[in-house]
């Protein structure tokens, strides 16, 4: 836990199994955690104002309070996490791989770039039905591959 920081400009968490949460961090430019086995939610965090990339956390659940990523977001083996729950606003790419539990990809509206979806349990149905302007902003690739 981060205790009370509330903004941080750059952030790298590594094999971190007792780092479980954000705290009370609500801002930062910069961020990758790779191998935090316990990381379970970016609580308070809103906003990250460049790039976010979360690796290897099994237990990631959900992403907290996040509303919106200045540039690019990466979730690759998070495979507990089910939506991007509050997250509306990805100003460039969104990658999305080994989520396989991810079914919804919640208040996202708006995302600049591409989106690459890669073993996730979101569908092209899906995206037809629920989320048809981002289908028509961004490059969109829906891969299965074993």
């Amino acid at each position: 836990d981060l205790g009370d920081l509330r903004e941080i400009k750059y952030l790298k968490i590594e094999n971190c199994k007792s780092f479980e949460s954000f705290g009370n961090l609500e801002q930062a430019y910069w961020i990758k955690i790779f191998d935090c086995s316990n990381l379970q939610t970016l609580g308070n965090l809103r906003e990250i104002e460049y790039y976010l990339e979360i690796e290897n956390c099994p237990n990631l659940a959900n992403l907290g309070n996040l509303k919106t990523i200045g540039w690019d977001l990466n979730l690759i083996n998070c495979p507990e996490l089910q939506s991007l729950g509050n997250l509306t606003n990805i100003k460039k790419n969104l990658l999305i791989t080994d989520c396989p539990n991810l079914k919804s990809l919640g208040n996202l509206k708006e995302v600049g770039g591409s989106i690459i979806l890669k073993k996730t349990g979101i569908t092209e149905e899906y995206i037809r039905k629920e989320k048809l302007e981002l289908l028509d902003k961004c490059k969109l690739e829906l891969k299965d591959e074993n």
